[in-house]
């Protein structure tokens, strides 16, 4: 049985699809974070003692984030002309100095 993995040697590779269908491929990034899938589960309790039943519920996916550290050869062009990510996606870029 395997044990638990550290975050850093998980690779996360980038692609967003934009409206038109084209695929921009973003490659490797840092970190990622969010993007986690919740569902709301609605229960209902008839009378008479009988038991209670579950009707399930809408599923919601939470905010993802990618980041990774700012290299103006890779990605000043990106942030020229950035992909359209839908509204709950974010890219982030750390500066390596001051």
């Amino acid at each position: 049985m395997a044990g638990p993995t550290r975050r850093d040697t998980f690779r996360v590779t980038v692609e967003v699809r934009d409206p038109k269908g084209g695929i921009h491929k973003l490659g490797v990034w840092d970190k990622r974070s969010g993007g986690e899938v919740d569902t709301d589960i609605y229960k209902y309790k008839p009378g008479g003692m009988a038991p209670q039943v579950s009707l399930g519920g809408s599923k919601t996916i939470g905010d993802l984030t990618i980041s990774r550290l700012y290299r103006h050869k890779r990605d000043h062009l990106m942030l020229q002309n950035p992909p359209t990510v839908p509204s709950n996606r974010s890219i982030q870029f750390f500066r390596s100095g001051p």
